[in-house]
């Protein structure tokens, strides 16, 4: 059973992930791995490549940690007001969505997409909620948001 050194180009589920080195069986690299691109063989040359691309990736995105990490401390505990038509028990005739929270971040200078603003459910009451703001995988901020009657 010969078995040869491959570097993996993509993350595959029950091998591996990008730039990992393994051995595995000739065939297997050959017929599968090689033709749909999601390995190379593994030569001195193409690991240390290899190595430092996944550097330069690892330096990049430190960089945006840090940047999100300045961010989401600018942004927690921001309150953002919102005016909206009520009825007489409180209840919104429209609501106040993630879009219109990613409007009035936006209006304050933060440029963020509005999928990044998790809400469980749109706003539909008067009073004081809470939205998270997801700024980098794992890094999140909180906005109280305050709801007010016209």
């Amino acid at each position: 059973m010969a078995t040869m050194r491959i570097i993996l180009r993509e993350d595959i589920e029950k091998l591996g992930k990008v730039g990992q080195v393994f051995d595995v069986r000739c065939g297997y690299f050959r017929n599968f791995l090689f033709p749909k691109g999601l390995a190379w063989k593994a030569t001195p040359d193409k690991i240390l490549e290899v190595e430092k691309k996944l550097q330069a990736r690892l330096r990049r995105v430190e960089k945006e940690r840090a940047r999100a990490t300045e961010l989401a401390g600018r942004i927690q505990g921001l309150e953002l007001a919102f005016r909206a038509k009520a009825g007489d028990e409180g209840k919104l005739f429209g609501s106040v969505t993630s879009q219109d929270i990613q409007q009035a971040l936006l209006a304050k200078g933060f440029e963020l997409d509005r999928r990044q603003v998790l809400l469980e459910e749109p706003i539909k009451t008067i009073g004081t909620h809470e939205a998270t703001v997801r700024i980098f995988q794992d890094i999140a901020a909180t906005v109280r948001i305050m709801v007010e009657p016209e």
